[in-house]
This record gives C-alpha cells, sequence and structure tokens, in this order.
C-alpha cells in the first residue's frame, strides 16, 4: 500500500505500523494517471487481487483513472484467496489497449500472482531455479517459478504492443513494489517488509521506451519509487505536478540518496547515499553502516 502510493502520487509515505490506504484513503495529492487524464488519455488500474484490500477501493476512487477494475472483472478461476492469475490481468489490458488502439492511454496495472503462495499457474510445470544457498530452498523456487511465468506474460504485452504498431508511440514501466527475502543472504529474513537490507528493498526498474532507447542503457541513478512519477512524466514530455515530492532519475540534478522505513516488530530506518546505506534500529538502539560497493550483501557493519 505504501508502495501504491508512493508511485502513483510521489509522496514519501507517513511513518506509520498500519496501511497507509487504509489510515488516509483520502489523502490529498496529484495522482499520475490524473496527469495524463487531464491531456485526454484513456486510463485504466487493473488488477487480478482484490481492491478491498486496506480500502484500496476508496482510495482509487477520483485519483484520474476512467477504469478501475480487480479479479471480479476478469473471467478466470481465482486461483488463491488474493485473487486470479497475472495472466488474466495481462489478458485485461490487452483487450483495454485493443479498444480504442488510436487513442493515447495510461494503464496501470498491479500483478498479484508473485505475492505467497507463490501459487504456479495451472498446467504450468515446475522447474528447478534456485542457485543461492537459502534456507527455503522450496518457497523461492515456487516464487521464482511464479515469478518467470509473469515475465512470459510481459514479453506477450512487448509483443502485441509491437504487432498492432504502438512500439514507437509506447512507454512500458516494470517495477517492483518491494523486494522478497528468503533467509539469504541474512538469515531468519523472510517474505517481505521486515527489514531494510537490499533483498527487501532493492527492487528493478526497466523501462521499456523503444522511440528513445533504441538499445540497452544501464543508469546509475540512486532512488526510489518516490522518483517514479516524475520520471515517466519527462520521459513523456510532459511537466510534473506541482506537489509531487520525487524527482526524475534522469534529471542530472537528481540526488543519489533513497529513504527507507520497516514497521513490523522493529520500527527501523535507513538511507542510502551513492555507495553508504545507514540503517537505524529505534526500538533497540542499533546502527549499522554498509559499503555496498565493496560489501553489496550487507555482512559487514
Amino acid at each position: 500500500s505504501n508502495a501504491l502510493v508512493s508511485i502513483l502520487l510521489s509522496l514519501y509515505p507517513r511513518l506509520d505500523f498500519r496501511e497507509i490506504t487504509d489510515v488516509y484513503p483520502h489523502l490529498p495529492g496529484t495522482s499520475l494517471a490524473t496527469v495524463f487524464q487531464q491531456r485526454g488519455y484513456r486510463t485504466s488500474f487493473t488488477t487480478p487481487s482484490d481492491l478491498s484490500w486496506a480500502d484500496w477501493t476508496t482510495f482509487l476512487d477520483g485519483r484520474g483513472f476512467g477504469e478501475i477494475s480487480d479479479y471480479r472483472a476478469l473471467p478466470c478461476t481465482p486461483l488463491t484467496s488474493w485473487g486470479v492469475e497475472d495472466r488474466c490481468m495481462f489478458d485485461g489490458i490487452l483487450s483495454f489497449i485493443a479498444r480504442e488502439p488510436a487513442r493515447p492511454f495510461f494503464i496501470m496495472g498491479w500483478t498479484q500472482q508473485t505475492h505467497h503462495p507463490y501459487e504456479p499457474a495451472p498446467g504450468v510445470p515446475l522447474i528447478e531455479l534456485v542457485r543461492e544457498p537459502v534456507e527455503d530452498r522450496y518457497e523461492l523456487n515456487r516464487y521464482l517459478n511464479v515469478l518467470r511465468e509473469t515475465d512470459r506474460h510481459l514479453g506477450r504485452l512487448f509483443e502485441s504492443i509491437r504487432r498492432a504498431g504502438l512500439d514507437q508511440r509506447t512507454m512500458v514501466v516494470v517495477v517492483g513494489d518491494h523486494g522478497q527475502a528468503f533467509g539469504y543472504p541474512h538469515e531468519g529474513s523472510y517474505t517481505q517488509g521486515r527489514t531494510i537490507y537490499e533483498e527487501d528493498v532493492h527492487v528493478p526498474l526497466i523501462v521499456w521506451h523503444p522511440r528513445r532507447y533504441e538499445t540497452g542503457v544501464r543508469s546509475n541513478a540512486i532512488g526510489g519509487l518516490v522518483d517514479l512519477a516524475p520520471t515517466i512524466t519527462e520521459l513523456a514530455g510532459l511537466p510534473p505536478a506541482a506537489d509531487w515530492q520525487g524527482r526524475s532519475l534522469i534529471d542530472g540534478r537528481h540526488f543519489p540518496r533513497a529513504y527507507f522505513y520497516v514497521a513490523e516488530d522493529h520500527f527501523r530506518l535507513g538511507v542510502r547515499q551513492d555507495r553508504w546505506k545507514y540503517i537505524y534500529d529505534l526500538r533497540e538502539g542499533v546502527e549499522e553502516l554498509y559499503d555496498l560497493e565493496r560489501d553489496p550483501d550487507e555482512q559487514n557493519n
């Protein structure tokens, strides 16, 4: 939920043990979707999950989405208590694009199948993908297999955009809302949101934009999800909203810093700047400092 707020409103989430969308469903702020909707784009938010979680339905209302849908609108059989396969969400996205392909669109898809319990799609056999010496090999292998399946559908999205002749005027941004821990490289760290080590907070960000980037380019910029909305608007040639707290990652003035916090049993604060990462545990009064260039697994405090 915090990631949803940061991505969509370019706001740092309030420090709280509770879901921010549940506590502040009417949080003020300019939505990234609103910026595009005001310029005539068709807009949609879709997820194969359940929007009643943490009052997402209320939070997303009035945020610039012409259509908002969850698993109930997708013609698929529920896979887990979380919802249906990610495949169904991609089917819905492709259907939305095909409806009016000549009109520009902004779509936000929120995948869910890669969430625990990492349930594989029916009929897709598991293969062995684990390479790390993890404590929980079984769960990691299920996670990687489901991630591989979701990745396959991302490829289907890219190919469909190419076949429709939209690749030179379409940008696709792929990002994670958080990392996932399986007891490696830090023993005892599982699932997500329990620590602010790299396995919990270092997320992928891929920008697929053939017109601007004909070949692959890797950026060394350091930032957070709060910087995503201004990055997208700059790439689209639009000005950022005045109330956004992030700054575009392709802006040369972007400072190489990112902030983290976790509110579980412990309350921890963290900051990354260039190669250095500092963590402070408020309950225990314990400090940690890591040189991520020399020690990317954060083993030498």
